[in-house]
């Protein structure tokens, strides 16, 4: 399907710089484009070069996460994860837009961004609730934005609040500009940084990775 949305993409929307990260953000939007007029009340969405980390999961996230999607306090729940301004700087504490807390009344594997604006990017594994459908498409198709602040994970993502992270996180892609170790590594100085309170349980903080065990994934 992606494939066939980016040959049909109308060029008006993906002319100029990042054209790749056009395509896949005009993808998103005819989505949810999709999804709108289906009426799901929410939907998880995959982008095709993603890999699931098997060995993270616990017995108890799908019943959390059942959980977390009927009590309607959220707007995106993200699988995967990537911290890019700690990539910027790993030595600054933690944004206060930044912080996510554990609340343990509704998961103890999930973590609440209660504020917009921090620049977590990443767009390969998440689930949407209905509320948020057309915001986030109409920005993503909002022309008189750079490109650079139209591409799904940037901008547009980062406007709701409310958005809650798995930990860790489950999902990583293998066609990125920085490696699967990497990846990994961010998510945990991410947990370690960010999230909150402490200590954090011993399944919030298994980030160690290795690249061996990628036939376990």
């Amino acid at each position: 399907v992606g494939r066939k949305l980016d040959v049909s993409a109308p060029r008006a929307y993906i002319r100029g710089p990042y054209t790749h990260a056009m395509k896949v953000s005009f993808m998103h939007a005819a989505v949810l484009h999709l999804t709108q007029k289906s009426r799901y009340e929410h939907i998880a969405v995959l982008e095709d070069d993603v890999i699931i980390r098997h060995d993270t999961l616990s017995t108890n996230v799908v019943q959390e996460f059942r959980a977390l999607l009927k009590s309607n306090a959220w707007s995106i729940v993200r699988f995967g994860f990537r911290p890019y301004f700690l990539e910027e700087s790993s030595r600054e504490h933690c944004p206060l837009k930044c912080r996510c807390d554990i609340k343990k009344h509704v998961s103890e594997q999930f973590c609440e961004l209660s504020r917009a604006g921090c620049d977590i990017r990443s767009s390969d594994f998440y689930v949407i609730h209905k509320q948020y459908y057309e915001p986030l498409r109409l920005a993503i198709l909002d022309r008189t934005q750079a490109n650079s602040k139209r591409i799904v994970d940037t901008r547009p993502m980062r406007q709701f609040a409310k958005q809650w992270l798995l930990l860790p996180q489950i999902s990583i892609q293998t066609k990125l500009d920085i490696p699967v170790d990497y990846q990994i590594g961010l998510g945990a100085l991410y947990a370690k940084k960010c999230v909150y309170p402490r200590p954090l349980s011993e399944l919030v903080t298994r980030q160690l990775f290795n690249v061996s065990n990628m036939g376990n994934i």
